[in-house]
């Protein structure tokens, strides 16, 4: 049972070296440009200021109403 637990424990082992190793070294983390495409997103500013105007006349249509 031991000789079949040892070679994965020793690949995953190694694995997590290597992608700490990188980390390290500062070529880890989410690609060449090295931004979190979470953070990193603007959404395009006309549909914001789209967004904006219709919640600011929905508020006075319901502030009149």
């Amino acid at each position: 049972m031991n000789k079949l637990l040892f070679p994965p424990l020793i690949v995953l082992s190694g694995v997590g070296a290597y992608f700490a190793w990188k980390k390290l070294k500062g070529d880890g983390g989410w690609g060449g440009d090295k931004t979190d495409p979470w953070s990193s997103y603007t959404p395009p500013a006309d549909d914001i200021v789209a967004d904006v105007a219709d919640a600011a006349d929905a508020a006075d249509a319901a502030a009149e109403a």
